[in-house]
């Protein structure tokens, strides 16, 4: 799913574990509650998503300005 445009998706309780958006423009989406477990969001565009209770355990998520690419944190929603 390299680069797709999911702007304002509804994905809530979705279960998206390993898929690859790398570049996908996520902004305003709905994932509350997702398995994104092991996806790879890097370069992704996450601008108002809703990650609330999402599982982001091992997620690759995109490089903060200036910085080095981050890991999902305790799989809760939380980093």
């Amino acid at each position: 799913m390299l680069g797709f445009n999911l702007t304002r998706a509804k994905g809530k309780g979705a279960i998206l574990a390993r898929v690859k958006l790398s570049r996908a423009d996520l902004s305003g989406a709905d994932l509350s509650g997702a398995d994104l477990s092991g996806a790879d969001l890097s370069d992704a565009n996450l601008t108002d998503v809703n990650l609330t209770e999402a599982n982001l355990t091992g997620v690759t998520l995109p490089e903060p300005p200036g910085g080095q690419p981050s890991t999902g944190g305790t799989g809760n929603g939380t980093r």
